[in-house]
């Protein structure tokens, strides 16, 4: 299997990110305790669901195509694209990384992480 990312008419297909798989889901709610020892917890806005993607070892393309979908098809965080997971569930998505950070780890060999946000 692997995850796809797509923005119109451009896909970009990764093999699968390295185990663990991150999905992390925020409720998005502010706790507090009032002085009598109630707890008060109130919603601030929809669920938000992070996903950490590790990869490691991909090629010199695979490493090119993922930077022009990063620089030039979403522009980092600007625009939102369809993010598939392992499992074939599709999420809208922003890549909220600042900066496209792979590591050169063998000749022709690159290393990374992603994260996306909804």
């Amino acid at each position: 299997m692997s995850v796809i990312f797509t923005k119109d008419a451009t896909v970009k297909t990764v093999r699968d990110p390295l185990f663990p798989y991150r999905a992390e889901v925020d409720l998005r709610q502010a706790q507090g305790m009032t002085a009598g020892g109630t707890q008060i917890i109130q919603g601030l806005g929809s669920t938000v669901n992070q996903f950490t993607l590790r990869f490691r070892h991909l090629t010199d393309t695979m490493r090119d195509d993922l930077a022009s979908f990063f620089e030039t098809t979403v522009v980092g965080a600007s625009t939102t694209f369809t993010y598939t997971d392992p499992e074939a569930n599709d999420f809208t998505v922003r890549w909220m990384d600042k900066t496209f950070n792979f590591v050169q780890d063998l000749e022709g060999s690159w290393s990374g992480t992603i994260t996306l946000q909804t």
